[in-house]
This record gives C-alpha cells, structure tokens and sequence, in this order.
C-alpha cells in the first residue's frame, strides 16, 4: 500500500479545496471513505500538532504533501508506561505507515514560520481512539466526531404512520425510485402513490410534468459560447425521461430519516459543511448535507444550463436565502470571454466578479423536518442556504437534474467538492464513457498531459473540424498538475504531443520575454496560461486607401491570467509578452511548423520558422 501511495503525485489544485486551517489546532477535512477506508486531508498551521495517540486497531498510511512534519514515536508497555521511540522528519512526499503493533505517535508541525498539509488513509475507519499523556501516563478515550445524533424512536415511528403515502427508510429505496422515475419505467415500488401534495410550497412553480423541451438536459443553449457543442457531450436523448416535478417532490417527502440507515453517509465538520455524493449518473446526482451549527453555503447558483433541484430538511431547520444583484459589475481580461461565465457546462455561478455586497436579500425562509420537499427550476439565480440553529445541527437531502458536483462560491473563490462515499452508485464514471461524464457535469478536470492529448486526438479525429468553442473548454476544464508539467520548463519551447491534426506545445517565459507581431499561418490555436500573466495585443492589417499601403493597427491589449483560455483563428495577428516568469500550453491545428512575423509600420509579412518566434525584449 505504501508503494502505491509513493507513485501517487497528487495534484495540488485538486487537493487545496479541502485545505482549511485553524490557528488552535489542527483539522481534520473529510475527501472521501466508503466502509473499508477513510481518506482524510490534515492541515497544521504554525506550531500545531497532535496529541499522542493509538490508532484503535485500525493501519494509517501517511503521505507529506506540503511542508514538513515531525513524527515522534512512541512505546507502550503492559503497565502503561510511555517512553520515547524515535523521531522522524517528514517532508514533501514522504511515506509513513503506523498501527498499533508499531506502538503509538503524535504529529506536529514544529515550523512557526510555515505551514504543513498531510494527506492520512485509515483502514478500517475508526471514530474513536486513546490519547495519552506522557508525564502521568495517563489514556483518555476521545471521540473524533464534532457531532453526536442521538436516535429519536417516537418521531421515526411518527413518520411511519404518515397515513396514505408510501414510506422509504432505506437508502437504496430512495435511489430505486428516483433512478424509476428518471427511466420512465414502473418497478415493484408503488410510485403511482406519490401524489404531489396541494400544500407543498413549490407547487405554484411547476404544475405539470418537464416536458422534454424544457428538461434540464435538453435546455435551450445559454448565451455561453460553450453551450452550441453540449449536445455532442450530452448522453443521448432516447436514454433520458423528462422527470415529473410533482413525483420526485413525493420521493423526497416520503423519505423516513433513521440515522441508522444514513450514518455512512452522515459526516459533520467542524468548520464547513459536508456534501456526501449518495448516487450519481447521467441524469442527476443526490446528495446528504450534514450542517454543523451555523454552518452554510457561499452565495451560489446551480449554474446557468437550467439544472433543478430538489430538497428536503431530514434533521433541524434551515434557512435559504435568495439574492438579486444591485448593480452588475464587470471586470475581464479577456474579451473573448464577455457574454459567458467561465466555460463549464455545470458551472459555476455568475459570470461577474462582484463582491457579495453588491447583492441584496430579496427573500428568506425557514424549513424543517415537516416542511414539503422543495423546487427550484434553476431561475431562481442565486441563494445561499444555512443550518438556521446555532445550537443544533441539521441535515437536508438534495437532488439535482442535470448533475451538479461542485458549489462555487458567487465571487469564485472557493470551491465546496462532494465527498465521494458510495462508489457503487457512480457507475457513469467507469469505463470509457467516464471522462466525458467528467466534462460534463465537472468544472474542474484532475488529470495528465497523456489523457489530455488523447481527448484532443478523440475530438480531432471525427472528421470534421471541432468546435472551437469546445476545444476551448476542454484546455479550460483540464488542471494539470504543475509536477508533470514542470519538468519541461527546462527548455523554452516543448513539444508534448502532436498527430497530423495537431501540435501540443508548452512555452516557458522569461520575465519579459516577448514574440514578434505574427500570425499562425494556417492554424487555429488556443493557449491556456498555466502560470504568471501574459499581456497579449491584437492587431488589425488595415489597407489605406489614401497611401494605397498596409499598416498595422493596435485592436486591443489584454491580460491573460493564470488558467485563462483563448482561442485564436488563423487571421489572428498579434503579440504576446510576458509579465515575470510565466509558462504556458499552446493547441495548434493543424501542426504550425511556420508563421508571419509583421513590421509594425508597414504591415509587410515575412514568413519565420515557428521555433524562432521568440526574442528578448
């Protein structure tokens, strides 16, 4: 196991949405766990560390993705005595394995000017070990879960006894019926007993069933640029049935809330709130919130492709609260992402980069256990929803057609993942359909330069020229991790991959560092910023009636920051420089061998190699 976790290089921008740390102690954040293991992510500011401890008869893998750790060990002997084993220095990437046998430990974070961040896998799970304490000898059993439920036996039975209406208890029932529902198809549950209730809140919302015009996977293309190709990634329409509203609202309010059934996929934190991923395929997702005291979301909405949802307080109250921006308030760097958000078919959330400030409550309200499972068809923009107790926790059950994994903050700068905990129920993610389900329904793609160019080579392969607009998304979608990439940055210019369609180019930038004003000849291109800024200037060659001559005119500059995307077509005449060292990954199509530098004055061309396309400022 050990050698397995040593070849896993991790990728940072994947692993820092679970980062968050407390100057007390350190935390403990949650990534993923089925009934074999536990995946915890822990994150030690300045100074802090663990007490001494057993591991409840369970093996611990520990693996340095950050900063550095201290490792003491320690022995126990059979009157209790705890003395000083070894101590080990843990740095980035390092491997530690302990369990009992090996005696016990503590981890600390000796560095007061940085901190450390270490991923920890425990198999089996354990919620309670023993600390101990080194001058007294002294053990102390301590519970590693924030919240304890306590079952309460009269109201489960109230539930039950719900006259007319079929209840669900267990887990896999709420997924059967739901999945039915979706397929279109009768199975031995009685959905025909689901009767939408005159009461529920959401029924002036949606009287009558989606029809397949206005279902969520069959919307109407949005204003964003990537939503003319989401056809060619979307399932087929002969394997989706339009949903009704009114059934799947009866599916939720039939659900009977015994912590029992549910504790797999119950996890309170401490500082935010946990979004356990229950089921997931083409057609929706479903997930558990398990709401801390006064723990909420960001501002957020569920994107702009028309996904609806459904939800239903199980434990607690919550409160949702609906906003209307007061004023818009746009700042971009690149014009060619004006009139979209940031490229992602499940996205995100406005495609302003306002402040919450700008925003005003235009609606608030309180639902519990007895409140109708609710409805929101995707118009309702943006909202935020929180435990309404800062004394209790809560738990709410939420359903969402199309699929919607990631919650993104409304300024877009936190990213709230699922927590993946039922793999037997993500089936869309097996096989070799898996990676278009990912760009599908996920913001942010985790994976190499391989799988990268063999999606290009897939979409460049169909005959027919891609959808710029799509290949513009892919780059976009792709995070690549910076320990693949840089170990190119010891050449200027580097050829990853490339077939007869297209070349994959990554180019390093000195501070400074500049092109000629060019062409790409006969190609297309799109360049994605990987690091640093880049200030890019388009030009236009225009003819001079008066002179009879050619002469080139400034368009306009812009910079491009790190993660930006821009397609370019083969009349794009322009100029980059770099602002500090920077590094960059370049798509030409088909392969660009040469290009036409410009003078600046005169707008004559001369062709160049593409190799010798850079100069020093």
């Amino acid at each position: 196991m050990s050698r397995i976790i040593s070849r896993f290089n991790f990728n940072p921008k994947e692993w820092k949405q679970y980062v968050h740390y407390e100057q007390s102690r350190y935390t403990r954040n949650l990534v993923g766990y089925d009934d074999k293991f536990t995946l915890l992510l822990l994150c030690w500011d300045k100074g802090r560390g663990s007490p001494i401890h057993d591991h409840a008869g369970s093996s611990c893998w520990v693996k340095m993705l950050e900063g550095e750790l201290t490792e003491t060990r320690y022995n126990l002997d059979a009157d209790g005595n705890v003395t000083v084993k070894s101590k080990t220095k843990m740095t980035s990437e390092d491997i530690a394995y302990i369990d009992d046998t090996l005696g016990l430990h503590k981890m600390e974070n000796e560095d007061p000017n940085n901190v450390a961040i270490s991923l920890h896998i425990y198999s089996p799970p354990y919620s309670d070990c023993y600390s101990f304490d080194l001058r007294t000898g002294m053990k102390k059993k301590i519970s590693l879960k924030c919240v304890h439920l306590q079952k309460n036996h009269s109201l489960i039975q109230l539930q039950m006894n719900k006259p007319e209406q079929t209840k669900l208890s267990q887990v896999s029932e709420i997924i059967d019926a739901i999945r039915t529902e979706f397929s279109g198809q009768h199975s031995t549950l009685s959905l025909s007993s689901f009767e939408a209730s005159s009461s529920s809140p959401s029924s002036s919302l949606s009287s009558s069933p989606l029809s397949p015009a206005s279902s969520p996977l069959s919307s109407s293309p949005s204003s964003s640029p990537t939503s003319s190709f989401l056809s060619s990634i979307s399932q087929s329409p002969s394997l989706y049935h339009a949903p009704n509203v009114h059934t799947l609202e009866s599916i939720l309010n039939s659900v009977v809330f015994d912590p029992d059934n549910w504790s797999k996929f119950i996890h309170f934190n401490e500082h935010r709130w946990t979004r356990s991923l229950i089921a997931f395929d083409e057609n929706f997702s479903l997930v558990l919130n398990s709401w801390n005291k006064g723990q909420g979301t960001p501002v957020h909405h569920h994107g702009n492709d028309g996904t609806c949802s459904w939800s239903k307080v199980l434990m607690g109250e919550m409160k949702v609260t609906r906003y209307a921006e007061k004023r818009k308030s746009r700042r971009y760097t690149d014009p060619s992402l004006k009139n979209s958000n940031d490229g992602s078919p499940c996205s995100s959330l406005c495609d302003s980069h306002c402040e919450e400030d700008n925003l005003e409550v235009i609606e608030t309200s309180i639902m519990d256990s007895d409140t109708p499972a609710s409805y929101m068809d995707g118009s309702e923009g943006l909202h935020k929803t929180a435990n309404a107790s800062s004394d209790s926790p809560a738990i709410s059950l939420h359903l969402y057609s199309p699929p919607y994994l990631e919650c993104k903050s409304y300024n877009l700068q936190e990213n709230f993942p699922v927590v993946y905990c039922n793999p037997t129920q993500y089936n869309c993610l097996k096989g070799n359909h898996s990676l278009q389900f990912k760009l599908q329904y996920q913001q942010h793609i985790y994976e190499n330069i391989n799988t990268l160019i063999d999606t290009l080579k897939q979409e460049f392969s169909e005959g027919e020229d891609p959808c710029p607009e799509k290949i513009q998304f892919i780059m976009k979608s792709f995070q690549l991790n910076p320990k693949e990439w840089q170990q190119y940055t010891s050449n200027p210019r580097t050829l990853v991959g490339a077939d007869e369609n297209f070349s994959l180019v990554l180019i390093c930038w000195k501070d400074g560092q500049q092109t000629p004003i060019h062409d790409h000849n006969v190609s297309k291109s799109w360049a994605k910023v990987l690091e640093g800024e880049i200030e890019e200037t388009l030009y236009v060659n225009s003819h001079s009636m008066k002179t009879n001559k050619c002469h080139l005119r400034v368009l306009e500059t812009n910079v491009l920051k790190s993660d930006s995307v821009v397609f370019r077509d083969k009349s794009t005449i322009h100029k980059s420089e770099s602002i500090g060292p920077s590094v960059s990954l370049h798509l030409y199509s088909p392969p660009c061998s040469e290009c036409s530098s410009y003078n600046h004055v005169t707008g004559e061309k001369k062709k160049i190699p593409t190799c010798s396309i850079f100069k020093m400022a």
